[in-house]
């Protein structure tokens, strides 16, 4: 929550705040709502690198080690801001950003090189951080235990900020 408020006081620069917005939303899905991890996947990716020992080359086998070193067994970004916004939707609240998009804008912006980014992207990034302020209070509201009912009186009572997200 301090996270939003910050956003929402413009107290960091707004690229900045946008990819720690994030970074905290997926935080937040992976607290609440688990990693997405198969448990499958271990034994299957022993099967593999067995089989790739037996028959396959030697560069083959590199190749299976670096891809076995750089998979990750949980759900990405995309998919955990998808299940976040699906929620949210299934609740009746308006709004809606395309995950994909979020991703490649959060990655345009790598944490801790300054990078800047373009006007445009800049004007992109200021159009979705209301979204993901609102998503990210839903979250948060919910897990503290409020309904969809209670949460979109509570938005209705800030229209200037979240009253477009609630349905009329």
């Amino acid at each position: 929550m301090d996270m939003v408020l910050a956003v929402e006081m413009q107290d960091l620069r707004a690229d900045d705040s946008f990819v720690e917005l994030l970074g905290c939303l997926e935080d937040f899905d992976k607290m609440y709502f688990g990693t997405g991890s198969d448990p499958k996947i271990r034994a299957a990716a022993r099967r593999i690198r067995r089989l790739v020992k037996q028959h396959g080359s030697r560069e083959d086998q590199e190749v299976c080690a670096r891809i076995g070193a750089a998979f990750r067994n949980e759900f990405s970004l995309r998919q955990r801001l998808e299940r976040l916004m699906a929620m949210w939707k299934a609740d009746g609240f308006r709004g809606h950003a395309d995950p994909r998009r979020l991703v490649e804008l959060r990655n345009m912006k790598p944490h801790g090189r300054g990078r800047e980014v373009s006007p445009k992207v800049f004007r992109e990034i200021i159009t979705f951080l209301p979204f993901l302020c609102a998503l990210a209070r839903y979250h948060i509201l919910k897990v503290l235990g409020f309904d969809a009912a209670a949460i979109a009186a509570g938005f209705a009572k800030v229209p200037h900020r979240y009253g477009m997200f609630t349905a009329r």
